[in-house]
């Protein structure tokens, strides 16, 4: 993200809006400072939203991982007694291991947080490079930046459902996830496809230049005294 603001923003092309330097005391933020700033902050809160919404599913849902039982190692002799069918859902049971931590980690499986934040970040990562990578010669190398994003968050997904730390229903609840507050992030939030008017991007000596010009031709041989009006209201 630093890497192409910088690029753009030495090739004069500012994007969504024209930051103007903040001076902070005797301190000066750069115009680029300032749009990092808030291209960043807007990544981090719908990082926590992604983070805050994966909490809530799992301490409030509380599946079990597939690999619970081997992590609980319940006495299966006391609870599956000769004569008792093999079907009966058990309730009542002791786990023999005593790691706490992994006890209790053994019991947020939905919806998967590897894969709501690989979601997240690399859906994320894909619109921004679609909305900002727009220099001369990018046009190849943004879809294969994407392409590398998407790829590196299919193989973490998959990975959760390999090693049985996630049933795939969590797996794909968490990616909805992640892909749906990674869009409504870079939508509503940074308004990364957002852009300035060529004409707005205009400062200084440039405006006074093209409004001088306006004056000039309101005063030609077609002088009209309501052009001259606007002119004068405009300067």
């Amino acid at each position: 993200m630093i890497t192409v603001e910088w690029i753009k923003y030495s090739q004069g092309r500012r994007g969504r809006y024209l930051p103007q330097k903040l001076k902070i005391g005797k301190f000066t933020l750069h115009p680029l400072v300032i749009e990092l700033g808030h291209l960043i902050g807007a990544f981090l809160f719908g990082a926590g939203c992604s983070q805050l919404a994966t909490d809530v599913g799992k301490y409030s849902i509380g599946r079990l991982r597939p690999h619970f039982m081997d992590v609980c190692k319940p006495n299966l002799e006391l609870l599956c007694p000769p004569g008792v069918s093999p079907t009966k859902y058990i309730e009542d049971f002791t786990c023999v291991e005593g790691d706490a931590y992994l006890l209790k980690n053994s019991r947020l499986s939905f919806p998967s947080g590897h894969a709501s934040f690989s979601a997240y970040t690399m859906m994320y990562l894909a619109i921004y490079l679609q909305a900002r990578m727009t220099w001369k010669g990018s046009k190849f190398l943004r879809p294969v930046f994407q392409a590398i994003a998407l790829f590196l968050f299919w193989f973490t997904a998959l990975s959760r459902v390999s090693d049985y730390k996630h049933h795939w229903s969590d797996v794909l609840a968490g990616a909805a996830l992640g892909i749906t507050i990674a869009t409504l992030t870079a939508l509503y939030v940074s308004h990364l496809f957002k852009f300035v008017p060529e004409d707005r991007l205009l400062t200084g000596d440039t405006k006074m230049d093209q409004l001088n010009g306006m004056r000039s031709a309101a005063t030609s041989s077609e002088f009209s005294p309501m052009k001259s009006v606007i002119v004068d209201n405009i300067l």
